[in-house]
């Protein structure tokens, strides 16, 4: 289905987050980066706490974005995420129905629009991260490669000390953790899904480790 994102509900979820994510964190974000200026890029960011969501609307309000984002579609019941999930014109990603998610997704990229995917698919717990990320489901190596767009590579660290993974609530602190996000560029993605998911994935851990290098309780 080709469906615009909602650039008012963006602004207004984009402000929400901003506003959210400030009471329990500080941010680290790197500038826009200009391969955005192209319009078909595959935004892909590790996934490690619900603050994750936060912090996505806060930082493409940062860069000025409005990708369409795949996201679980679980989240799509979650009060106040939900309603800015559904609200900015995101792609749920049901349970069996990751082939329309996907879909969607190279629709979007094929009209020169961005897309934004957490490859893992899910809430990463650390002992099911030794390298920095987990397994990442196939989706994003279909996306790059079908598409043919480069991939922004979105590293993260910090947010998993915010809200950790089975804590209902952000923990508050007297300090606030400063949350750091940095980015790996990957053009002209060649061979099978498969092997593009790998190249993703170790951009992504590599990016992931220079976050983790900087970030601070």
């Amino acid at each position: 289905m080709n469906v615009q994102p909602n650039h008012v509900g963006y602004r207004r979820a984009g402000r929400l987050a901003r506003a959210f994510f400030s009471l329990f964190a500080r941010y680290d974000f790197p500038d826009r980066p200009a391969v955005l200026d192209r319009g078909g890029v595959v935004i892909a960011a590790n996934h490690r706490s619900f603050f994750d969501v936060f912090l996505a609307y806060a930082l493409l309000l940062w860069w000025g974005e409005t990708p369409r984002m795949l996201v679980n579609g679980s989240y799509f019941d979650i009060p106040v995420i939900g309603w800015m999930l559904k609200n900015t014109g995101c792609i749920p990603v049901k349970k069996g129905g990751g082939k329309i998610a996907i879909d969607d997704g190279l629709i979007e990229l094929n009209a020169e629009r961005p897309i934004a995917i957490m490859p893992e698919g899910r809430l990463v717990k650390p002992e099911d991260r030794p390298t920095g990320v987990g397994e990442a489901r196939d989706g994003v190596g279909q996306l790059a490669i079908k598409s043919g767009s480069p991939v922004l590579a979105v590293g993260v660290s910090g947010a998993e000390r915010v809200w950790p993974v089975g804590k209902p609530v952000p923990l508050p602190r007297l300090k606030r953790t400063t949350v750091v996000v940095k980015t790996r560029l990957l053009t002209d993605l060649t061979g099978s899904a498969e092997q593009a998911k790998d190249q993703i994935m170790a951009a992504l851990a590599d990016a992931v480790h220079e976050a983790e290098s900087i970030a601070k309780p």
